[in-house]
């Protein structure tokens, strides 16, 4: 689970139940994918920014982003999936100024807010990953793309909101955050309770540059979680990762000074497919402020990831509503 820190589910309330594990004992924890197979997934993250050298700069901003993932086709060479944008929720607050929007409250919406994330409602992208579930194709985005950069563009107190959230709405930035940075987790074989394993990774994220990262993932234990009603015998990985920045990163924009990341997946050990995950990180960065001023900037993520049915996030949708009226 990684996203780009512009554009970072529920949260999900998990009761362990104990279950033996035969000691020794393997698990492959690699997805499977079944052609015609849908979820909802649904990502919330609170992002807190500080500028040491202009505190009146900082800001907070709270997302919710939902998509149905549809498995399209699943053979031995690969898998293509469409992901369609369900849900944006995104609060931003400056100076004590809050705006908000929230597609699930439509009528709500901050003209700031809304002509950026409205756009994206209902669009769909595909994308193609190869039997090593490495992403080689997308489709459709730069199509949401040019919506989003229209509708915010044509409101000046959306235009810079917006040039940044569809910065990231881009063919290498739906491969990471939507095949790579998913897929990063697993392993190279099953794996024991206690056992551990390393992946390094090198991503470019806007105006940072290229960012490396080393995580050190672990699979802590596996147990009986029940999940809304269901049971599933659940592999919980927790993973580290330290970030750093890349070589040859173009001058200007923000430089990485260091990264921090942890964070827990929770892996269905019977459909094969991630049903939760969270995590919290924290990133040093260093910009050029007006005047060529050095600024300071320490940004702070809390994260989470929920999965669930269509048919689950509907009736959880129609109580919510009920519950607000």
């Amino acid at each position: 689970m990684q996203r780009s820190i512009a554009r970072l589910c529920i949260t999900t309330i998990l009761v362990a139940v104990t279950a033996p594990v035969i000691a020794g004992e393997t698990y492959d924890l690699t997805p499977k994918f079944e052609q015609g197979k849908k979820q909802y997934i649904e990502e919330s993250s609170k992002v807190t920014q500080n500028i040491s050298e202009m505190p009146m700069a900082n800001q907070t901003f709270d997302t919710v982003e939902g998509v149905i993932e549809t498995i399209t086709s699943a053979t031995i060479e690969g898998t293509t999936m469409s992901l369609k944008y369900d849900r944006q929720k995104f609060n931003l607050t400056v100076m004590g100024q809050k705006q908000s929007y929230d597609s699930d409250d439509d009528a709500a919406g901050s003209p700031m807010i809304k002509p950026i994330f409205k756009p994206m409602l209902g669009k769909e992208f595909t994308l193609t990953l190869d039997k090593d579930r490495n992403p080689v194709s997308v489709t459709g985005i730069d199509e949401i793309r040019a919506d989003v950069e229209k509708s915010a563009g044509g409101n000046p107190m959306s235009a810079q909101l917006g040039q940044q959230v569809a910065a990231n709405l881009t063919e290498e930035g739906v491969k990471q955050e939507w095949g790579k940075g998913r897929m990063m987790f697993v392993p190279e074989k099953p794996v024991a309770v206690g056992d551990t394993w390393t992946k390094n990774d090198t991503r470019t994220d806007g105006p940072i540059g290229t960012i490396e990262t080393k995580t050190t993932y672990t699979l802590k234990v596996v147990k009986d979680m029940e999940v809304r009603g269901k049971t599933r015998k659940t592999a919980v990985i927790t993973y580290e990762s330290e970030m750093s920045p890349g070589k040859d990163n173009a001058a200007g924009g923000a430089t990485l000074k260091s990264g921090t990341r942890k964070g827990t997946i929770h892996f269905d050990l019977n459909t094969r497919r991630v049903f939760a995950g969270k995590y919290e990180g924290t990133l040093d960065l260093q910009a050029q402020g007006p005047g060529g001023q050095v600024l300071n900037i320490s940004v702070s993520i809390d994260a989470e990831r929920e999965c669930m049915s269509v048919q689950e996030r509907a009736k959880q949708r129609s109580a919510e509503k009920s519950d607000s009226e």
